[in-house]
């Protein structure tokens, strides 16, 4: 009976119509920025119309501003840690209409931290200055393919490692799902096997909230779901 439940409790249930995001880690630094968007550069390549949010630290405090990525376009090449030729991007990034609460403290760091780029007008870009980045990309979407009680298998536009913990929360159309996993396999999807496109195994770690219930419950939705089509076979 034991061995029966454990089956049950690790099976995978191919899934459609679900879907979700991640957070996925980005090295950037920041080239130039203005009030309508930045210039970052960095060693991976960015997704356009992928949206992002960059931070920056003043003084202990936290601020954070998103934007959505207009172009990216390789510019030469770098050596890593290991001494690894590695590519290197540069990409525009847009504020537009998506940028969060704190956007009013872009302006004044602007006004207290940026100079003007030579030749610049007043409302042409500004340099960064002494301030310190950090950046995490967002909103990096994904369509799950298989979902069981300990993980779920995944398809995304993304660049993970195995053993890298992701942040990731599913649509609420399905259901509410929200958490914490790990990255525990990466592998080019056979019908894109040059794109970015990839198929991730992802294991859960932690889930928010009453996330495990709600998990759960889908779940025992699915498997009833499946009995009842069974039974109708056999009659057939």
């Amino acid at each position: 009976m034991e061995l029966s439940s454990q089956r049950r409790h690790h099976r995978r249930f191919e899934v459609s119509d679900i879907d979700g995001t991640f957070q996925e880690p980005l090295d950037a630094s920041v080239l130039n920025m203005s009030l309508a968007g930045l210039a970052i550069e960095t060693t991976s390549r960015l997704e356009v119309g992928g949206s992002y949010s960059f931070r920056v630290h003043k003084e202990g405090q936290e601020f954070q501003f998103a934007g959505c990525v207009m172009w990216c376009e390789q510019d030469g090449t770098a050596r890593d840690a290991s001494g690894r030729d590695i590519d290197v991007y540069h990409a525009g990034v847009e504020f537009g209409d998506i940028l969060t609460r704190d956007a009013a403290h872009l302006q004044e760091l602007i006004a207290e931290h940026a100079v003007l780029e030579p030749g610049q007008k007043v409302e042409g870009k500004f340099l960064s200055g002494e301030l310190e980045w950090t950046s995490t990309a967002v909103g990096v979407g994904f369509d799950v393919c298989r979902l069981s009680h300990t993980g779920m298998i995944v398809e995304a536009r993304a660049q993970v490692l195995p053993g890298q913990l992701v942040d990731f929360q599913l649509s609420p159309d399905a259901f509410e799902l929200s958490g914490t996993c790990r990255v525990a396999y990466v592998e080019s999807c056979p019908d894109e096997p040059n794109a970015l496109l990839v198929r991730i195994g992802l294991e859960f770690l932690v889930l928010f909230g009453r996330g495990r219930d709600r998990l759960d419950n889908y779940i025992d939705k699915l498997i009833g779901f499946e009995s009842v089509i069974r039974g109708r076979n056999l009659e057939a």
